[in-house]
């Protein structure tokens, strides 16, 4: 449940906010500069509802500005509203941290670009037009007037069918597309100095913009070594070729099909005076850095949505052009990693679905990841973040998934010694020396020792032969076993298993206040999911029981959520959105052990915020159907009941409510969870037992200030 309110609240907005040098070799990831705008003000302190939207956008870290890439939008917008000197006086655009490829137009005279727009375009000329498109959405009132019809709509009664409301309101806003189209183009972009002709590929870009941002085969190699190779059916022969969608059927679309628009502007086009134009005007060596810097933070979007099929993917596309990129590989390695943790979980199917919805290249990747078993998943998790750590040793993150990945191999015991062969697949075992150890001769040796025994006879410098039962999984660590750092790595975490194991048994729930000595306290969610598609928050009186709770108890503690982001310097507001992201990756994980991937991003946010681990209270509710009560209480033996009891019979048909309650408490600086409690509660009014729960978690869960009398 709680996966699938945050998915539906989110939508398709969504983060991960310096770049480095030209060739992005330091790229980490992208931060608003500057001097914060007076938006933020603005929309955070409205009141109104028809701000509603934006107050939430304007709080929710999503917002990027002062950027490269606001600098270049502007420019864009310059030459487009060239002619129009006072619109362009009243015009803002911002950058919308969102992987989505899309655009928004807001009546009060503000404009969004996702940055999944700027990753997919294929030229400055694009941008203009589609800037030229949003623009006719705010100068002809189209917000408005859907607004407008929308409320109509709501008031008119027994006149029309829901069914026919629903067409008709669909219609219009198609009506206002066409029309933003071609008014776009004729007031706007026709005259700006643009290329009419590069219209078409705007086209492409919404056609196609769902794909990688190039369509690169899948080298097997990549994933394979000498060594070990996967079998053959986790590979395609025949990928799924990519369809064309352009003439789609639209009457339930609140957009014309491409097709439609396509061939309209290409009239346009060809009958237009205003042949030529540039496809660029700033330099194109510009526009392409542009792009790959959104192409850089959509694979940090990714990776924070937990799309690690797609992370993965573009980050291999990626590589290509920019091999040996410390972020690029850093990216892969979080994907592989992501992907393991969910398969020993709660499996992908959420995360990645059905690789046959998938179409060209990335359909070969999305097949692997699905049929790959838990064992070669965690392997292989573990092979690229060494790879990884050895290469870039002051990469604290590296070291940080290779031991995490050792030990849930340990905790498995899927780390034997003798499970794993010295020598590569397809080796020929007669060449083996006789006195090689087998598991089957080792079965008997071992009798007596612990489960741990295998590992440490690591010291005796035997050899394992493989056997007929050996798989994939069981040649995978050829070559590390000869390193003797990776051994004595895998040494010392067998003996904090363990310790740990001893020590969990001695303090199985003390809270230890020397590892999270202060609180930073999220924003408290309080969901209540009404029906399937309608989700109601009620955060304010979740935030009450916390603030309370947090005073009572002297709890050391930073409540962000009283903070006033709209007085926020711009140093501030970027820790803020880099907390923001790590909340939102949090969700994404649906409570998975693991270590986050934005916590290699969060040491500045840590002492700006004044905390070193983080606290997230989440109440998720919905109603509980009692209709089956009515049928009990016409079976006959009830009758009684039902004659001199009817005060029962009432009150069992109020509706009760299903309410999770979580509290989680996660070190920033290692990404591990701390603490993880949740509470089921059923019932009329749970409000109670909510408040109970909290408060009985920050007493025995945080960090209390010292009374220094």
């Amino acid at each position: 449940m709680q996966r699938n309110i945050f998915l539906f609240i989110m939508g398709l907005f969504l983060i991960v906010p310096v770049f480095g040098q030209n060739n992005f070799s330091n790229f980490t990831s992208l931060k608003s500069e500057g001097k914060i705008p007076p938006d933020f003000r603005k929309y955070i302190t409205s009141e109104s509802k028809e701000d509603l939207l934006l107050k939430r956008l304007f709080t929710s870290g999503l917002i990027l500005y002062g950027t490269e890439l606001n600098q270049y939008v502007n420019k864009v917008a310059d030459q487009v509203l060239k002619d129009h000197p006072d619109l362009r006086k009243e015009m803002r655009f911002y950058i919308l941290r969102s992987s989505a490829v899309n655009a928004f137009a807001f009546s009060d005279h503000l404009i969004l670009i996702n940055l999944g727009l700027l990753a997919q375009i294929q030229n400055e000329s694009e941008l203009a037009f589609i800037i030229s498109h949003e623009l006719i959405h705010i100068v002809n009132k189209h917000i408005e007037k859907e607004k407008t019809e929308k409320r109509r709509k709501k008031d008119k009664v027994n006149y029309n069918s829901k069914k026919d409301q629903y067409l008709v309101y669909h219609n219009r806003s198609r009506e206002h597309e066409y029309e933003s189209d071609k008014e776009g183009f004729t007031q706007f972009f026709e005259k700006s100095g643009y290329n009419i002709e590069d219209i078409d590929g705007v086209y492409d870009v919404l056609q196609y913009g769902y794909l990688p941002f190039e369509e690169t085969k899948l080298d097997r190699g990549f994933l394979e070594t000498d060594f070990y190779k996967f079998p053959d059916s986790y590979f395609l022969v025949n990928l799924t070729p990519i369809r064309n969608r352009e003439d789609y059927i639209d009457t339930l679309s609140t957009h014309p099909n491409i097709l439609k628009r396509r061939t309209i502007m290409s009239d346009l086009v060809e009958n237009s005076s205003h042949k030529g134009g540039a496809s660029f005007i700033q330099p194109e060596s510009l526009f392409l850095r542009i792009r790959t810097l959104a192409r850089f933070e959509c694979i940090n979007l990714l990776l924070t949505t937990h799309d690690y099929g797609e992370s993965f993917f573009n980050s291999y596309v990626l590589q290509k052009e920019f091999p040996n990129n410390e972020f690029l590989e850093q990216a892969i390695v979080a994907s592989l990693y992501g992907i393991s943790k969910h398969k020993l979980s709660e499996g992908i199917s959420e995360i990645i679905g059905s690789y046959k919805d998938f179409e060209g290249e990335i359909q070969q990747i999305m097949h692997f990841f699905t049929r790959y078993n838990k064992d070669e998943s965690t392997i292989l998790a573990l092979r690229f973040a060494w790879d990884a750590s050895n290469k870039y040793p002051e990469n604290t993150y590296f070291p940080l998934i290779v031991n995490d990945l050792i030990k849930s191999l340990l905790n498995r015991k899927k780390l034997n010694y003798t499970d794993y062969s010295d020598f590569p697949m397809g080796y020929d075992v007669s060449l083996i020396p006789a006195d090689t150890i087998s598991t089957d001769s080792t079965t008997t040796t071992q009798t007596g020792k612990n489960r741990f025994g295998k590992i440490k006879s690591t010291t005796k410098k035997t050899k394992v032969k493989p056997t007929e039962t050996f798989k994939t999984q069981n040649y995978m660590l050829v070559d590390l076993r000869k390193d003797t750092t990776f051994m004595n790595l895998v040494e010392q975490n067998l003996k904090n298993v363990e310790d740990k194991e001893i020590l969990d048994v001695i303090d199985e729930d003390k809270f230890d206040d020397k590892v999270c000595n202060s609180l930073i306290v999220w924003y408290p969610n309080y969901y209540i999911q009404k029906s399937s598609n309608k989700i109601e928050m009620n955060n304010q009186k979740i935030e009450k029981m916390v603030t309370q709770s947090i005073k009572n108890l002297n709890v050391e503690a930073q409540t962000v959520y009283d903070l006033p982001i709209e007085n926020f310097s711009t140093e501030r507001y970027n820790q803020y959105c880099k907390i923001q992201n790590f909340y939102y990756e949090y969700n994404y994980s649906s409570g998975i052990p693991m270590i986050y991937y934005e916590s290699n991003h969060i040491e500045d946010a840590c002492l700006e915020f004044g905390g070193t681990c983080i606290n997230f209270v989440n109440v998720y509710s919905k109603r509980s159907s009692s209709i089956y009560l009515l049928y009990f209480w016409f079976i006959p033996p009830t009758y009684p009941i039902l004659l001199f009891a009817p005060q029962m019979f009432v009150h069992s048909l109020l509706p009760t409510k299903d309410t999770q309650t979580e509290y989680v408490i996660i070190n920033l600086s290692t990404g591990e969870q701390i603490v993880q409690k949740s509470a089921y509660i059923e019932g009329r009014n749970n409000t109670p037992a909510i408040n109970v729960f909290i408060n009985r978690m920050f007493y025995n869960y945080s960090p209390k200030k010292v009374n220094n009398k």
